[in-house]
């Protein structure tokens, strides 16, 4: 039996082979271009989300840095009205030169093993939230250098020595027990010059008395003495430099 091809038949085969033709374009030619798409759109995403990561980075260690400087600056402020660790032999010199300049004769200068003290809080407060900051900072910048990788390791140092460094050895006590000759007038002149004018020495105590002494011509003369009890006042970190009368 022979089969004619109609021209029904021919109609039907163009359109299925049309539709083949589409099938397979769209299957191999339009989707990959389409999965491609997303992917450069999905990568395009995960960029953005990294690019407004570290820019959150930066603007924070910006901020970080601001706050550093403020903090330091406040806290040198703060630290100022103590001079910077002195030897003993400055400390002497100190003493020794505001005695002299007062006209006061120095009989004996005595320094005691200084000790630790712990900043008045809000100096602490202070110095504390400093090294915070720096703290800080330097974990957003190792954190920010590090990797585009995801989790940190943390490798954070001890905060309890950072901590027992920060309460501790901070101020400086300085105890001296000193003894002068002269008038008595200028004695208080001394006193009332330590009281104004140098407020990292402190008077503890002190004693005044009349005591009887042959001068240089062997006459007996009276003049007045005065015993007291100083603490000077030095700061490890910050502080003023001292500066010989």
């Amino acid at each position: 039996m022979k089969m004619e091809i109609t021209q029904r038949d021919v109609i039907l085969l163009k359109v299925a082979f049309t539709i083949l033709i589409l099938v397979l374009g769209v299957r191999f030619l339009v989707m990959p271009q389409i999965e491609k798409m997303q992917e450069s759109a999905a990568r395009l995403e995960a960029t953005k989300v990294i690019v407004d990561e570290r820019q959150s980075k930066i603007d924070s260690i910006s901020l970080l840095e601001q706050e550093k400087v403020k903090l330091t600056e406040e806290f040198q402020a703060m630290s100022s009205p103590y001079y910077s660790v002195m030897e003993s032999r400055e400390i002497d010199e100190l003493i020794t030169g505001i005695a002299l300049k007062h006209k006061l004769f120095p009989m004996s200068l005595v320094i005691e093993e200084k000790s630790h003290d712990i900043f008045p809080a809000y100096t602490y407060s202070a110095l504390a939230m400093v090294k915070e900051a720096e703290e800080a900072l330097n974990e957003e910048e190792g954190a920010q250098a590090s990797d585009e990788s995801a989790d940190e390791s943390s490798d954070a140092a001890p905060e309890d020595e950072n901590m027992q460094n920060m309460s501790q050895g901070l101020l400086n006590q300085n105890p001296v027990s000193f003894s002068v000759r002269g008038k008595e007038k200028k004695i208080m002149e001394f006193l009332n010059d330590l009281y104004k004018n140098y407020p990292s020495i402190e008077v503890k105590s002190f004693t005044i008395y009349k005591e009887n002494f042959v001068d240089t011509d062997f006459k007996q003369v009276q003049r007045t003495v005065m015993e007291c009890e100083l603490i000077v006042f030095t700061c490890d970190e910050g502080g003023t430099h001292w500066q010989q009368i």
